[in-house]
C-alpha cells in the first residue's frame, strides 16, 4: 500500500526543532516576503526610505518659510504672484537649480496648497516690491545672463 502512505523527511539541526520538509511550491505571499529576507535588499530599502524622508522633509521645511513672489507685472503694479519656497528666489530672480531639483514636490505643492495668482489675500506671506522698477531690472539681468 505504497500509494496511501505518506513519506516525510525530517531534518534536525542543533538550532532548530525538528520540522518536516515541505516540497510544495511556496505561496505568492511567502515569495513576496522572502524578498525582504535578503540583507542587501533591506539595506537598499532602508537607504531609499531615509533619502525620500530627507528629500520630502527638506522641501516641507523650505516651503514652510516661503512667500508669494511677483510673477507678472503690469505698467505700475504686480498682476500675478507665484509661490516660491524659501531660497528659491533671490532679488526677484529664480534659482532654477532649486526649482529643477524639487520640481516634483513643487508641482504637487502648487496644485494642492499654494496656487498661483494669489494677490495677498490670506494667511501666506507676499513679497510686495516697494518699486516695480526693481523687479524689471532684476528680470532684465536674468534674461541677459548677468
Amino acid at each position: 500500500m505504497c500509494g496511501k502512505t505518506q513519506c516525510r523527511l525530517e531534518v534536525t539541526t542543533p538550532h532548530t526543532r525538528s520540522r518536516p520538509i515541505d516540497y510544495a511550491a511556496p505561496s505568492q505571499q511567502r515569495r513576496a516576503l522572502a524578498i525582504f529576507e535578503s540583507r542587501r535588499i533591506r539595506v537598499v530599502l532602508s537607504f531609499l526610505a531615509a533619502f525620500t524622508l530627507c528629500y520630502v522633509g527638506s522641501y516641507v521645511a523650505l516651503s514652510a518659510y516661503g512667500t508669494y513672489e511677483p510673477a507678472v507685472i503690469g505698467i505700475n503694479y504686480v498682476k500675478w504672484y507665484n509661490w516660491a519656497p524659501a531660497g528659491f528666489v533671490k532679488d526677484y530672480r529664480r534659482r532654477e537649480a532649486l526649482f529643477n531639483l524639487y520640481s516634483p514636490l513643487y508641482c504637487i505643492d502648487r496644485e494642492c496648497w499654494h496656487r498661483g495668482g494669489y494677490g495677498g489675500r490670506g494667511k501666506y506671506p507676499v513679497h510686495v516690491p516697494k518699486n516695480i522698477d526693481e523687479v524689471v531690472i532684476a528680470w532684465r539681468k536674468a534674461r541677459s545672463g548677468d
